[in-house]
């Protein structure tokens, strides 16, 4: 899976492969799906036009998502498995289990993620993922940031690892993040874990899972955590204040800010932190 580029254009997102003669271009949201007039995005008939899958234990969730059987093939005939579907999550809420934002974030609303495994954000900052770098074995160097998929990057911190004790930050007109969680980490599956969390010692450009780093490297200091002591930890799990942007046609979401590179990020508070586990 990590040798497929994915690269967003307008309203979809389009797949494709190194070497490989196919692509496929998959709408971001359900509604631009090529369906009957007829067919309203939130109404049954719509929603009978995508089959389920059998109902799946998502990280301690349960989940029936709607199989995109016409999207599929591209990815069936890449990993040379027939059975392989490509799922939409639907209109199902998924709430975040581990720890949760105030109960005033979302204005009260049920906090959410899609496949996800802990939490919708994940922030790291350049100082931490530079620090671990001067750690690691020349022969264990990593290629950057996106080893550890964060999807907000922060840099010109005062520190390595400051973020380890944020509580609450406020991006650009995004406004209020909440840091719910420290990010616990290990190498699945190679080791059985109570903790489903981040794989970082697979190279997202090669595909390639290293035997020992950055993982062994990372449990002689970055163990740090009461709430998952047998796992190093690097990066936050994260909540937006807002609603944020959806492009879900079963419900109205408005977009209430975007986040854009070279905005400010500013401490509000800080705490301590326990995982909480699923």
């Amino acid at each position: 899976m990590l040798l497929i580029n994915t690269v967003i254009e307008g309203d979809n997102i389009i797949a494709s492969a190194d070497g490989f003669p196919e692509q496929v271009t998959i709408p971001l949201s359900p509604r631009y799906f090529h369906l009957p007039q007829t067919y309203k995005c939130n109404s049954p008939n719509f929603l009978s036009t995508l089959q389920t899958t059998p109902t799946i234990d998502l990280f301690g969730t349960d989940i029936r998502p709607r199989i995109l059987p016409d999207h599929s093939s591209f990815f069936a005939n890449f990993l040379n498995v027939s059975t392989c579907k490509l799922v939409y999550l639907g209109p199902d809420p998924r709430p975040t289990i581990i720890n949760q934002a105030p109960p005033s974030a979302q204005g009260g609303r049920l906090v959410t993620t899609t496949f996800a495994d802990c939490a919708p954000y994940l922030l790291l900052s350049q100082e931490s993922f530079d620090d671990l770098q001067e750690h690691l074995p020349a022969d264990g160097k990593l290629e950057g940031v996106t080893r550890f998929r964060p999807n907000i990057v922060v840099k010109g911190v005062d520190q390595a690892y400051d973020e380890d004790g944020w509580k609450e930050i406020e991006v650009g007109s995004v406004g209020k993040i909440y840091c719910v969680a420290r990010m616990p980490r290990c190498q699945l599956p190679k080791y059985l874990s109570p903790i489903p969390s981040s794989d970082c010692s697979v190279n997202p450009a090669t595909g390639v899972k290293d035997p020992n780093q950055p993982y062994k490297t990372m449990t002689k200091y970055r163990r740090i955590d009461p709430g998952a002591k047998y796992h190093p930890c690097l990066g936050m799990c994260a909540v937006t204040d807002k609603i944020g942007i959806s492009r879900n046609c079963f419900k109205s979401h408005v977009v209430e800010g975007q986040i854009k590179l070279g905005d400010l990020v500013t401490v509000v508070s800080r705490g301590e932190h326990s995982f909480i586990g699923f």
